[in-house]
């Protein structure tokens, strides 16, 4: 079973999952993000700390390597 953490917006409706079996932290979603949504945890894997920043570009989705992302809006 993956672990996906689930993260929503209280302000939007957009949900934003993340693989962390794929997540692999190498911050390129972080760094894309021209909203600042993402974050990387003391564990290396990447948060969707601030949902409710997000202006649905998808960016996160397109260069995630591992295609550990999963936009509510985008993808299902």
């Amino acid at each position: 079973m993956a672990d996906v953490k689930v993260f929503e917006g209280k302000e939007n409706d957009i949900t934003i999952k993340i693989d962390w079996d794929l997540c692999t932290g190498d911050s390129e979603c972080v760094d894309v993000c021209p909203t600042d949504v993402y974050a990387l945890n003391e564990e290396g894997k990447a948060e969707a700390t601030k949902v409710d920043e997000c202006i649905d570009c998808y960016a996160c989705e397109d260069i995630c390597p591992e295609k550990a992302i999963f936009h509510s809006s985008w993808s299902e």
